[in-house]
């Protein structure tokens, strides 16, 4: 049995590490996290990940990091709207089940139907949720909280997600403790990520491999040019 101790240590702040290959491996293990989330068990991870590794960029002097970041920032906020619509259709769905003449309660949890979710801008995305909770809310001793804490889940997600592309895209003047001290964030927050997965899956290991791509933490040495075909000689006439 291997060490329980292990369980507890900081894996991902190692010097090993550059700064480079954890912003990559913290936008794929991001992007992994909200495309596979089940229940939105893992919303306050994603939401943990985006914030620091915005701030990351926000204190970062290197711009490929910052360019990396921004870009993970835009693709976990992009990912999330993808998603968004299915969502939303399972929490209607549990609407329909909770009363037998629904139509009416679906118009009253989204008076202005799922479509405006899709078409709303981000600025104006957090407040389309307003009547959805409250509707929800109302009918809690009927349906349950179920719905109504998916919903505010998703407002959460939402709102961390958004301030955080924004954050991304802000210029500090950060001192080396902070960059120091944000970097570190980041890891705690991908060990903690670790954890949580392990949580929800325990037994299986293959799903390591479907949240954690290790591969983009390793040196990849540049590749040695092909050796080239020496000349073929001219006989001498």
């Amino acid at each position: 049995m291997i060490s329980l101790r292990r369980f507890f240590a900081r894996h991902h702040n190692s010097a090993e590490h550059s700064l480079a290959e954890l912003t990559a491996y913290g936008t794929a293990v991001l992007q992994r996290l909200i495309a596979n989330n089940p229940g939105d068990v893992f919303n306050n991870t994603i939401t943990g990940i985006t914030v620091a590794l915005a701030t990351l960029a926000q204190c970062s002097g290197d711009d490929q990091t910052k360019l990396g970041v921004r870009k993970a920032a835009v693709l976990a906020k992009d990912t999330f709207r993808e998603n968004l619509p299915k969502k939303l259709e399972r929490i209607e769905a549990k609407i329909k089940a909770a009363y037998e003449n629904f139509a009416g309660e679906v118009q009253a949890c989204f008076p202005n139907g799922r479509e405006i979710f899709n078409t709303s801008t981000d600025d104006q995305l957090a407040e389309r949720f307003t009547p959805l909770l409250a509707g929800l809310g109302v009918r809690i001793p009927v349906m349950g909280a179920t719905a109504h804490n998916d919903a505010a889940g998703l407002l959460s997600t939402w709102i961390a997600l958004h301030a955080a592309n924004e954050t991304a895209y802000g210029n500090k003047s950060a001192t080396q403790e902070e960059k120091a001290n944000a970097r570190t964030a980041l890891c705690d927050k991908l060990d903690i990520a670790v954890l949580t997965v392990a949580i929800q899956f325990h037994g299986d290991e293959d799903k390591a491999d479907l949240y954690f791509p290790q591969h983009l933490l390793e040196d990849h040495p540049p590749q040695e040019p092909e050796p080239q075909n020496p000349p073929v000689p001219v006989p001498t006439p």
